[in-house]
């Protein structure tokens, strides 16, 4: 009788358990790092969508689980995947992702440095100025986070004041020069 007693205690106590084990219980370990992934890509996103209200105030970005959506304020607020965006508009998510997730250092998550390779060649005059303007803002207030554009675009060349130019000599090795030209040191 004791021990059905304390079967009954224990079968007890583990009913009251199975809600948490359900929702984050498997054999894998699988359902808490989804979740864990889930609530870090919810952080991540905040902090995009900050950049993304820079760059245009047309989308929002939203997700389901580890599923990026963008939420289209010109469209009445309609939900719509992310690869229906226009190259340049991808380009602009892309970009608000990654300054949303070099912003976690606050986390105890540190990037020290952001490269973004092209791109910039598919945006529109108006979302290039204003995407050049917040990573001039970043890079105002980056303390020692550096961010790296690689580019062919000539308005870049402009704006951006430190250049590294990196030259191809035949079969020679290549040769990297640092530049700054106009302006402060960017």
């Amino acid at each position: 009788e004791e021990k059905l007693a304390n079967a009954k205690l224990l079968s007890a106590e583990c009913e009251e358990w199975r809600p948490i084990y359900n929702h984050f219980g498997d054999n894998d370990g699988k359902k808490i790092r989804l979740e864990i992934q889930s609530y870090v890509l919810m952080n991540v996103l905040v902090k995009a969508n900050y950049y993304l209200k820079q760059f245009s105030n047309r989308y929002e970005l939203s997700c389901d689980g580890l599923t990026l959506s963008v939420v289209d304020g010109f469209e009445g607020g309609v939900v719509r995947p992310v690869n229906t965006l226009s190259g340049g508009e991808q380009f602009l998510v892309s970009l608000a992702l990654a300054l949303g997730l070099a912003g976690m250092s606050d986390t105890g998550l540190s990037v020290d440095m952001l490269l973004i390779d092209e791109g910039f060649g598919s945006l529109s005059g108006e979302h290039l100025n204003s995407a050049l303007e917040t990573l001039e803002r970043l890079n105002a207030i980056a303390g020692s986070r550096k961010v790296g554009v690689i580019s062919h675009v000539e308005r870049l060349r402009e704006r951006i004041h430190t250049h590294v130019e990196v030259s191809q000599r035949g079969h020679d090795p290549s040769t990297v020069q640092v530049k700054v030209v106009g302006g402060a040191d960017s």
